[in-house]
């Protein structure tokens, strides 16, 4: 019998259902095994929309060519990063080294703890020593995968970079191939969609983007003024965590504590202190004023989202939990208007 010519109908049916759930399988394992890379294109995507919309904002200002303003941007966008990188290397070093001078005279300032707490914590406390607990934890680690993830993360980024810089050249030709190969009945629902997005994520990152800044603002003020060493470079580091919200500014506050440890409780009081009012002001005064004309989403929603998919997809699912909330929100509001 020739599998290729076969007349009777069950027969047929029950080819092509095993043929489409041996392809749903297919894609699936796929996607299991691919989703890292899934993700970062997907991030790309997200990330490329605004920065292409700021190289045509540019370009129509200073009628300049596209390409030119193209390559003028990512020069910027080079020697910014080297620079901060540059910084934060020295700063790091210099830490280090002043942590462990500050570790060898007096482990950590216990003075000001409280009389209550027992002997033997004030001892413990007085031993504390975070750079040693760290080179411990590294070197009872495997050093293979030490390695392996680092650069897992460094070809992640660099990847992720080449990406938006190549979607962000001619998005255009991105857009019409996907309307091509998008069904005919569909096509309608993905042009709406393809001018109601870039303007969802463009407002929504501006917003984010005018927090960053007042947030490293406010942080690098504050730093100063409570005389923390490498107040820039912890002020960047706030700045480029808020932009996951909620749980950013967490992140940015561990490395301010464990700088200003040795210097007593006393000031990781006020580093706490510091970090809780600039998200306070964010969250509560920044953030609404900011976000009046993007997409407003319900803190509780968006944390349990971050939750999700962070537990999920690790630190890329954080990243995007935003953005996504922000496109599907304005979606749907743009859709209840009409």
């Amino acid at each position: 019998m020739n599998l290729f010519h076969i007349q009777e109908p069950f027969i047929q049916k029950s080819l092509v259902l095993a043929l489409m759930l041996l392809g749903a399988v297919s894609l699936g394992a796929i996607a299991y095994l691919a989703i890292d890379q899934l993700l970062i294109i997907l991030f790309a995507v997200i990330l490329a929309i605004p920065v292409s919309s700021v190289i045509s904002f540019i370009t129509r200002k200073l009628r300049c060519p596209r390409s030119l303003i193209y390559v003028l941007f990512w020069i910027c966008i080079l020697a910014v990063s080297s620079t901060l990188i540059y910084l934060g290397a020295n700063s790091i070093a210099s830490e280090v080294a002043t942590y462990n001078e500050l570790v060898a005279d007096s482990s950590v300032e216990t003075a000001t703890l409280p009389t209550w707490l027992p002997q033997s914590v004030v001892s413990e406390l007085r031993n504390i020593n975070v750079i040693s607990i760290a080179q411990n934890g590294f070197e009872s680690s495997s050093l293979s995968n030490t390695a392996a993830s680092i650069f897992s993360g460094i070809t992640g980024l660099l990847i992720l970079v080449v990406l938006v810089a190549y979607l962000s050249f001619n998005p255009q030709v991105y857009s019409r191939g996907l309307i091509s190969v998008t069904p005919h009945s569909w096509q309608k629902m993905v042009k709406d969609m393809r001018i109601e997005v870039p303007r969802i994520l463009n407002r929504w990152i501006l917003s984010r983007l005018i927090s960053m800044v007042v947030v490293g603002v406010l942080t690098y003020v504050g730093l100063l003024l409570l005389g923390v060493e490498a107040a820039l470079v912890l002020a960047v580091a706030a700045a480029l965590l808020s932009f996951v919200p909620n749980l950013g500014p967490i992140l940015a506050a561990i490395p301010a504590i464990l700088i200003a440890l040795p210097q007593g409780f006393s000031m990781v009081a006020w580093i706490i202190g510091l970090y809780a009012l600039v998200q306070f002001l964010e969250s509560y005064l920044i953030t609404p004023v900011v976000q009046k004309k993007a997409v407003r989403i319900h803190p509780a929603l968006l944390l349990s989202v971050q939750i999700v998919l962070g537990a999920t997809f690790g630190l890329m699912g954080l990243l995007l939990a935003g953005p996504l909330l922000a496109i599907t929100v304005g979606i749907r509001k743009a859709r209840a208007v009409i």
